[in-house]
Parts: structure tokens; sequence; C-alpha cells
């Protein structure tokens, strides 16, 4: 009977755990990046909603020559017709309205509580309506 030498191609153990090692690191990279990419979005989304309430506040002063008193809040623009319910932050909140305030005794505030929900945090997302143009 004829001996003869086969060599069989494969993996060895010690490789495909090297592989399956630089697989992990690779994951562990991708998810780190896309990590912040919803909060980011969300916090975007968050500050074009406030753009959105400033502008529909500064279409209100123009109709009525004032803003709406912080009692009536942003509810006196549903009553105008300009949102069908109170909008909602990216975390589901009611945005904050006060007007008028001591920084802007002839305008107002609008802001959102941010990620953790808390007012007068530091991931307080406010509108400045002084530098808006």
């Amino acid at each position: 009977m004829k001996h003869t030498n086969t060599l069989k191609a494969a993996f060895s153990l010690v490789e495909l755990m090297f592989v399956l090692a630089i697989m992990a690191v690779l994951a562990g990279v991708v998810a780190l990046n896309l990590g912040g990419t919803a909060d980011r979005a969300k916090i975007e989304r968050t500050m074009l909603d406030l753009q959105t309430i400033a502008n529909t506040l500064d279409l209100y002063e123009v109709k009525y020559n004032t803003y709406p008193p912080t009692s009536v809040g942003i509810y006196g623009l549903i009553a105008e017709g300009h949102f069908k319910s109170a909008p909602l932050d990216a975390w589901k909140q009611e945005f904050s309205y006060i007007s008028p305030t001591a920084a802007f005794p002839d305008g107002y505030e609008v802001r959102s509580a941010g990620k953790d929900g808390q007012w007068d945090t530091i991931d307080d997302i406010i509108i400045d309506p002084s530098t808006e143009q």
C-alpha cells in the first residue's frame, strides 16, 4: 500500500480565535461610533421643533402685538390652529414656555428639559430669541 502525504488546507484554532478577536474589536468601534448618533439626532430634532415654535410665536406676536402670556402658553398656539396638539420634544415631554422673562421682558423663553427630563440641568435645550434673525 502506498502512503502519500496529502496536505489539507485548513485554519487552525488559533487563527480562527485571532480573526474572531479582530471582529469583536471592530464591532466595538462601530458600536461606539453609532451609540451617540441617536442622542445627537434627538437633540437636533428638538432644536428644530423649538425653532418652529419660536417662529409660530413670532407670527402670534405680529397678529396680536404681544406674545401669549405664560398662563396661556403654547396652548394659545393650539387655539389659533397653529398646532393640532401640544408639541412634544424628542423625549415625548412638553416644552416649557414663559413670557415675559427677566432676561426678555418683551419676549419669551421656550425650552426642553432634554434627555434627563429635569428642568434647569445641563442638558436643557433653550431658544434664545435675542439671537434669532
